[in-house]
């Protein structure tokens, strides 16, 4: 049922972006259960589900896989049993038995006060807090601030110059600066009557109906404080990319707010696919999103390269001004397609390594998924298969003429 996929989902997502952290598995409304019976039931379902996940604490004084809670008379039957197990588990941790220098303890201490305000401080602010501290190595210092971002207490990214200057000491903050760009208009719609004042509605109309940002519309939602810093974090994260067909001023692509959805009637019906299949663990939400950012960001590269046609689970990405490849997600599975022979090899090399880059960079080395490849209509073959036995197109024994340039739009996969 829906509370079975709902559980399924969390710990699937949990696995993929803190895969050692401990679970605890919490079942509400324990009072209406009809009796014991009920809740051996139910944990025997959830003992079925757990069972890829070690990382789940059992509840031992009930005997169960999870902590069964009710509130219905105030008293909480239930919750002193789970507060001892957070403390008993939390106290078993590594990092709550490391030795931290005092020092750097009161430099977080003064990192916090100071960007109470702001929600952050500027690195060389930090600096001056820890030079004033007696940590005057770089290298001590990029350590502390490594080991407070770990454990959450600050953020600190060091990918991009633009990232690395700015020490977050609020994450919260981060979340709603992106939650200012990224958001349902119905649920949390913006001014319109200042929108109007500042002459940024077709901005806002052009956000939530193409998933366009434009500069002005970032520098207004972000009060023009650390605007780069900002767009180097969503482009990192890839929850954006730059947009840059046919506009004179500066826009990005935001795929997430694209809600159009594709009818499917104009969509290759031969050539070949490529299927991603997520469905032994789950698709996570924003895969296809990032996957379409990735894309598109190779194609801005590449000047010959046709404007994509872009919808809420479909993409069509040219690497030219007329060859093209088409992606779409359905259910637990994304699919790539194109009907040139001579492009299927690369389009897989590319789809392989903007999954790997998304392993690697936000989704975690646990994202699991079976890729098959075959001609439309046909059956498919492993991927193992394929490689294996060189099968035409995707592996050829001597690589073939591709009549486009794909050099620029690969841009850094390394192919």
């Amino acid at each position: 049922g829906e509370a079975w996929e709902t559980l399924k989902f969390w710990l699937y997502t949990i696995k993929l972006h803190a895969p050692d952290a401990p679970i605890l598995v919490v079942g509400t409304f324990l009072d209406k259960l009809k009796g014991k019976r009920d809740l051996l039931n139910i944990n025997e379902g959830i003992k079925e589900l757990i069972s890829r996940f070690p990382v789940v604490v059992e509840n031992d004084i009930d005997q169960l896989c999870f902590f069964p809670v009710s509130n219905k008379y105030g008293g909480g039957d239930g919750i002193q049993n789970i507060r001892e197990i957070v403390e008993i588990v939390a106290r078993n941790q590594a990092y709550i038995n490391r030795d931290v220098s005092l020092r750097w303890v009161r430099c977080l201490d003064i990192m916090l006060e100071n960007g109470k305000e702001k929600k952050y401080i500027s690195l060389d602010h930090a600096k001056e807090i820890s030079k004033s501290l007696g940590i005057v190595s770089a290298d001590e210092l990029e350590q502390m601030l490594s080991f407070f971002h770990d454990l959450g207490v600050i953020v600190h990214l060091t990918s991009t110059e633009n990232l690395k200057t700015v020490v977050t000491t609020e994450p919260q903050w981060l979340v709603d600066s992106l939650g200012k760009v990224i958001r349902d208009p119905a649920l949390h719609p913006y001014d319109e009557v200042e929108l109007e004042k500042l002459g940024l509605q077709h901005d806002v109309a052009n956000l939530f109906d193409l998933g366009l940002a434009s500069t002005d519309l970032l520098e207004y939602l972000w009060d023009k404080t650390n605007v780069e810093f900002l767009i180097d974090l969503m482009k990192q994260s890839m929850l954006l990319s730059d947009w840059r067909f046919g506009v004179k001023d500066k826009e990005y692509l935001v795929p997430s707010m694209i809600v159009q959805e594709h009818d499917f009637a104009n969509t290759l019906a031969e050539g070949y696919k490529c299927q991603f299949d997520f469905s032994r663990g789950i698709l996570p939400g924003g895969i296809f999103e990032r996957l379409v950012c990735l894309f598109v960001g190779e194609s801005v590269s590449n000047p010959g390269c046709r404007k994509p046609e872009l919808y809420k689970s479909f993409a069509r990405v040219y690497v030219g001004p007329v060859d093209y490849f088409e992606l779409t997600k359905q259910d637990e599975e994304i699919m790539v397609q194109t009907k040139d022979p001579e492009l299927a090899e690369k389009v897989l090399t590319m789809m392989l390594a903007n999954i790997r880059r998304l392993k690697t960079e936000v989704m975690g080395k646990d994202l699991d998924f079976k890729v098959r490849v075959g001609e439309m209509d046909k059956k498919v073959m492993s991927l193992e298969y394929a490689r294996q036995n060189k099968c035409s197109p995707w592996f050829s024994r001597a690589r073939p003429a591709v009549s486009v340039n794909l050099n620029a739009f690969m841009g850094e996969l390394g192919a």
